[in-house]
């Protein structure tokens, strides 16, 4: 091999080795819970490996796409029924890989943002459907059939989550809170309630007394007369409906229809409590 020839191959060596470490240098490389956004005179996307980026020609980002997790912490919702809670969820939320055209979405909103913000942006979209959901949903349904209520709450969710590029992977709901003192009464146990000594005047301005004994349970339907002081509430809505009946009443009536009286009392209370969302299960009213 005489001089030339072999200043020729070291030239040729030289010159590959020095493109070869250009392009090197070019090469841009993520992991496989990383996506690499191309754009400029081309759009690309890489997940999990690499391609040459030219400077000028084209501009790379690394896009995040490991899965989220969202608490959700929210109170002073109201149900369908109008039970208040206070809900305590988690979220968990990522990019709808390896869908191409869902990294992109997500990556021409969120590319820019920190970590907190897209988890914020994120919250707020399965937060207000969670809230939308709950509002169409009676209290006892819920506890009931829990796991129709996520699905319904997900589903809905999903549907501004794709317009984001995002998919939802799990929703659990850690606590539901109603009041404790009314968590009972909302799930439909039986309370008892005794209303004694209350006076009321007759048409004809004479005084008689009722003692009132009766268990009673939420039917689901309206929750308002419990919040509160709900045996007080209820003490009320009772006295008024007594007082009207018997201000019509002489009480010498009363006193010669003792049985018909109390039990017209009784039907008055169950159709005022049965329109407030109240079952009657046992009642007694006795006139004195």
């Amino acid at each position: 091999m005489d001089v030339i020839t072999c200043i020729s191959l070291l030239l040729v060596v030289v010159v590959v080795g020095g493109l070869s470490s250009f392009l090197f240098t070019l090469y841009k490389k993520v992991p496989p819970n990383k996506a690499l956004i191309v754009t400029g005179i081309s759009k690309k996307v890489v997940v999990g490996g690499g391609t040459v980026v030219i400077p000028f020609l084209h501009k790379a980002q690394e896009f995040s796409l490991e899965s989220r997790i969202i608490d959700i912490n929210t109170s002073q919702i109201t149900s369908k029924d109008k039970v208040p809670l206070s809900i305590n969820a988690v979220a968990t939320a990522k990019v709808d890989n390896p869908n191409t055209e869902s990294i992109l979405i997500a990556a021409e909103k969120f590319i820019d943002k920190t970590d907190k913000e897209i988890s914020k942006y994120l919250r707020e979209i399965i937060e207000s459907h969670l809230i939308a959901t709950i509002s169409k949903t009676k209290f006892r349904e819920m506890a009931e059939n829990y796991s129709l209520f996520i699905e319904q709450v997900s589903i809905s969710a999903q549907k501004d989550l794709s317009k984001n590029g995002f998919q939802i992977c799990s929703l659990t709901l850690k606590h539901i809170n109603v009041p404790h003192e009314l968590r009972d009464i909302a799930v439909g146990k039986i309370v008892n309630i005794d209303i004694t000594q209350q006076k009321y005047k007759t048409k004809d301005q004479k005084e008689v007394e009722t003692e009132i004994g009766m268990s009673i349970k939420y039917n689901g339907e309206d929750f308002s007369i419990f919040l509160g002081n709900h045996t007080e509430n209820i003490e009320k809505a009772i006295f008024h409906v007594i007082t009207e009946f018997l201000k019509r009443v002489e009480y010498s009536q009363i006193i010669e229809n003792k049985i018909e009286v109390e039990d017209e009392i009784k039907n008055a209370i169950r159709i005022l409590l049965n329109n407030k969302s109240i079952d009657i299960t046992t009642i007694s009213v006795v006139i004195k």
